[in-house]
């Protein structure tokens, strides 16, 4: 019997205790994709098939239409993810309504007449593609202590969007597809930002980038403090989880983090604007809709890059930690949600917003974020110490201004 997600021969077998009969019952699973072949009662998707125990068990879904498939199941793992901190926030924006407009529907129209053409059969799982073994990591351990005064932040926002009318998963000709028209140089978002843009990123190739760190070296080397980076940069890919990606990264001084607040606020508007190039699927009470529920609502992530090496060392950070999910943030290690090296390996954090509504004024959110993530460099660069604790430090107080 092969999988229904991959094609790939089942072959482990393992015991179900969620069988209708009640009893202990022995069910296959694909170790390719992570999943269960569909029980009796398990919850699917009529459109690509997807259920709800793949999504449980990957954190993707198959298509917008498993959004209302799975609202029961759904809605309360959404809900609790959004947090309390991100409560007010939701029940103010629901006043948003995102109406593109006729040459956006049928720019979108196009795009799924195209893609469709390239090949009849959409769903087609990534987990077919050998992406070859992942590179060893080069990042090395940072040294004992990082007291530079003009040490090195990283920021990146990442924008997500789906077209109205595709499932997410598509096979490899209908995402080659997705490039030509969505990438090509006369296509609305290549004319949206003049100048050019990075070459576009098959799915292998970018899966490749992730596996080999997703963080380039040059970066991990700048917010160590042992080099300059390079400048912003902008990059729009398609077929990784979503079928469009949009991504600008750059570089700034601690010290003038807070100084990046009015670029920041232009990207975001940037992004406003490319909502109106195409229609995006999108629900008023999920927002812009995602195969991951978590990054719905705006559909961004804004994540800033920074060295708490010190703070780790010392055996502080897990408090620091506590107070950023307080806040409705999001703390990962230097690879992000790819996984990878720990915070206790490259002493490096990842903090970006858990969850943003959409038609949320940004402004306010992006500079609270760059206060906090500020205020943590500076403790950090203020522990010198293994006697030194969270109540003597000032980057502790600073921090504890902004709860």
């Amino acid at each position: 019997m092969n999988c229904s997600f991959c094609g790939k021969t089942l072959n482990v077998h393992v015991l179900d205790p969620s069988a209708e009969s009640g009893g202990w019952q022995d069910r296959l699973y694909c170790t390719a994709c992570r999943s269960f072949q569909a029980l009796p009662g398990d919850a699917a998707c009529l459109y690509c098939g997807g259920t709800y125990r793949h999504f449980l068990a990957t954190g993707r879904l198959g298509c917008a239409r498993c959004y209302e498939a799975f609202a029961a199941d759904l809605e309360p793992l959404v809900e609790r993810y959004r947090g309390e901190a991100a409560g007010a926030a939701y029940a103010h924006s629901r006043n948003y309504v995102y109406a593109p407009d006729r040459l956006a529907i049928a720019r979108s129209e196009e795009v799924v007449r195209l893609v469709r053409e390239a090949r009849e059969e959409l769903i087609e799982s990534d987990a077919t593609l050998d992406f070859g073994a992942p590179p060893a990591n080069a990042a090395g351990r940072l040294p004992a202590e990082r007291e530079s005064p003009d040490r090195i932040v990283w920021y990146r926002v990442r924008v997500a969007r789906n077209i109205a009318g595709l499932p997410y998963r598509l096979s490899a000709s209908a995402c080659a597809m997705l490039d030509q028209v969505l990438l090509a140089p006369a296509a609305p978002l290549a004319v949206h930002f003049p100048g050019g843009l990075e070459p576009p990123m098959s799915a292998s190739a970018l899966t490749r980038e992730q596996a080999a760190g997703h963080l380039p070296r040059a970066a991990r080397a700048a917010v160590a403090g042992r080099s300059g980076g390079a400048p912003e940069a902008v990059r729009i890919y398609t077929g990784d989880e979503d079928h469009l990606r949009i991504q600008w990264r750059g570089r700034t001084e601690l010290s003038r983090l807070e100084d990046l607040a009015p670029r920041l606020d232009a990207i975001l508007q940037t992004v406003h604007e490319l909502n109106a190039l195409y229609a995006f699927q999108y629900r008023q009470d999920y927002g812009f809709l995602t195969a991951c529920p978590g990054i719905g609502g705006a559909g961004v992530r804004v994540s800033f890059l920074i060295s708490v090496h010190n703070l780790v060392s010392r055996g502080l950070w897990r408090e620091y930690e506590r107070r950023l999910l307080q806040s409705g943030l999001e703390v990962r290690g230097s690879r992000g949600e790819e996984g990878g090296e720990s915070l206790e390996f490259d002493g490096l954090a990842q903090i970006s917003n858990r969850f943003w509504p959409a038609g949320l004024d940004s402004g306010a959110a992006i500079r609270q974020m760059l206060m906090i993530v500020r205020r943590i460099g500076v403790a950090d660069s203020m522990v010198t110490g293994a006697a030194d604790g969270l109540e003597s430090g000032e980057g502790s107080e600073n921090f504890r201004a902004t709860q």
